[in-house]
């Protein structure tokens, strides 16, 4: 029965993931990119930088012009007070606070000067560190924009600092290096279109790494299937060794001394039932198994009690006053000696194994008692009582016979 339950939640959560996988958004969702700078409204730009009339990427715009200067070496660096980072609150990206959003990449519009230099961007952190893209730009062409991306993760500290890793807030720079093949020292750098693209969107809320709900759905039951396995192999060993002793136990009489111990209180629970029957017999070792926490045990025991109370019960459709409290002695159970629970705990790596055992003991002791009174005050009343004619249909109906 548990095996048709697992197998019907697996297709159901399969099913589910397909209901998905048409009607709705995929558990991993890459939002639109943020335009940050539009220079066709102005707006407070870095100093020595101009917003000028130009064409761009097919239509007519503003962009930010940045000049540079290679004179007096090697490469020239231009401050452009773009600062990134986990907090954005105004509208023009040109400033000193942080960005309110944790960027993944940011993506600049670039356009030459033709002079065939070199064109890069420095990210400078909090700590004063310098990280570089792998990669530089060639500003060959005066009428091609080209699309610049910086993604956070895969920027390179400077050699200065190779152990180095980024630190929001962080601003940028750009870097114009002197070319071998170009004799102009000097020029101007057009931006335009600066977004900033956010990290992918997650639905889920979960660990899995697949971009569709059929993909979540495969992963979640391949995991846990890996983990059901696991979890099996780390306990056959303890429950081995515990229902090892426990045999060893009843074989020692000491489930029988345990049965009998609480025999007086079995004959309270079920009066209709001869003490020396087979069926009490089964349910005090029933009870016994459960208050040893050997819940695998108790199992058969119960069928075999259950079997043993219907030939003594004089409906065959209605269950009896001794049956309804075996099953809720069984659901509630006291649990002196809890096996299972303390092999679970130790293969998790738990150094306390019994911490919880009196407040497991007092919780289980006030659930078989609320159980137990009410089993007893219901079955006194008229509305729960077995039918007359359910009595008199069974007294002619032939009985099962036990394989």
């Amino acid at each position: 029965m548990i095996n048709y339950i697992w197998v019907a939640f697996i297709v159901t959560a399969i099913l589910y993931a397909g209901f998905l996988e048409v009607t709705g958004k995929p558990p991993v969702e890459q939002p639109d990119p943020i335009v940050l700078a539009d220079y066709e409204t102005g707006g407070t730009v870095p100093e020595s930088t101009t917003i000028v009339k130009e064409t761009g990427e097919g239509e007519s715009t503003a962009s930010l012009q940045v000049p540079y200067d290679l004179s007096a070496g090697d490469w020239s660096e231009v401050p452009l007070g773009l600062s990134i980072g986990p907090e954005y609150d105004a509208p023009s990206v040109w400033k000193d606070e942080p960005m309110a959003l944790e960027p993944e990449k940011l993506t600049l519009a670039v356009r030459g000067d033709g002079s065939g230099n070199l064109l890069t961007f420095a990210v400078r952190d909090k700590d004063g560190e310098l990280f570089f893209p792998a990669e530089m730009t060639r500003l060959d062409s005066e009428d091609t924009w080209k699309e610049v991306t910086l993604t956070l993760a895969e920027l390179t500290p400077a050699s200065a600092t190779p152990g180095a890793s980024l630190d929001l807030p962080a601003t940028v720079e750009m870097r114009v290096v002197r070319s071998d093949a170009s004799s102009s020292v000097s020029g101007a750098v057009l931006l335009d279109s600066v977004e900033v693209g956010l990290p992918a969107v997650r639905h889920d809320g979960g660990k899995y790494e697949a971009d569709s709900w059929m993909g979540v759905a495969t992963e979640s039951v391949a995991e846990w299937a890996k983990v059901s396995i696991e979890l099996a192999i780390s306990l056959i060993g303890l429950m081995m060794l515990w229902l090892g002793l426990m045999k060893i136990a009843e074989e020692a009489g000491l489930v029988r001394l345990l049965a009998r111990a609480v025999k007086p209180v079995m004959v309270f629970l079920f009066p209709d039932i001869p003490a020396d029957s087979p069926a009490m017999g089964a349910i005090l070792m029933n009870i016994a198994a459960n208050m040893l926490g050997l819940g695998n045990a108790a199992t058969p025991l119960g069928i075999k009690a259950m079997k043993e109370m219907q030939k003594d019960n004089p409906s065959s459709t209605y269950a009896s006053n001794s049956q309804c409290m075996l099953l809720a002695v069984n659901t509630s159970s006291v649990i002196v000696l809890p096996a299972g629970i303390i092999a679970y705990r130790a293969a998790q790596g738990s150094i306390e194994l019994m911490k919880f055992w009196p407040v497991m003991l007092a919780t289980t002791a006030i659930s078989t008692t609320v159980a137990v009174v009410a089993c007893k005050l219901l079955e006194r009343l008229p509305i729960f009582a077995v039918p007359a004619g359910a009595l008199d249909n069974a007294a002619t109906a032939p009985q099962e016979n036990d394989a």
